[in-house]
């Protein structure tokens, strides 16, 4: 008994660990196979039959090696930036998951990004508030206040008192740069 497989859709089931079909058993006589040799499957085509029986198949798919970029590090602010890395990173210490979830839906930081930081990030609630935080930062263009931005999409979660903590910080921010 000869067994032929073939890969019709190399990318097929591409969500699955593993590669699903058929499989379709037909009866060749000993002729049918001299007559055609090795190209048994040109044999199928050219013999109009029924399969005998249908296998329902799963095969293991063979590890592909993908070369990626290295994901890019992000790269500091500037300190005087009006909304720095140190103020969203106490602004993401503040802030509770509920908070959070309120302030990306406000922010509106696209679902994927939002999956992309869950992945980087899986365990540090405080490190996934920075990261979507730095994501909408670097989402609107440098003439944009931000920090304007940030405390009305604050007061509408609700959050009036992290809105004062965040004016004054700026304001103490923009004063000690003022001085050096």
């Amino acid at each position: 008994m000869n067994l032929y497989l073939k890969e019709l859709d190399e990318f097929g089931n591409y969500s699955s660990p593993h590669y699903k079909g058929t499989v379709l058993v037909y009866k060749l006589t000993k002729e049918d196979i001299k007559k055609f040799g090795d190209k048994c499957t040109s044999a199928l085509k050219n013999v109009n039959q029924n399969p005998l029986c249908k296998l329902a198949l799963t095969l293991p798919k063979r590890e592909r090696i993908i070369s990626r970029p290295a994901s890019a590090k992000s790269t500091l602010t500037d300190p005087s930036e009006p909304l720095s890395d140190a103020l969203l990173h106490w602004l993401s210490g503040e802030l509770s998951e509920e908070d959070a979830a309120l302030l990306v839906t406000c922010l509106r930081i696209r679902r994927s990004s939002i999956q992309l930081v869950k992945l980087k990030v899986p365990e540090n609630l405080t490190d996934q508030i920075y990261e979507l935080l730095a994501i909408w930062r670097k989402s609107l263009p440098k003439c944009a206040d931000k920090i304007t931005l940030l405390s009305r999409n604050l007061s509408k979660c609700g959050r009036d008192d992290l809105v004062k903590d965040l004016q004054l910080k700026d304001r103490i921010n923009r004063f000690s740069n003022q001085e050096e």
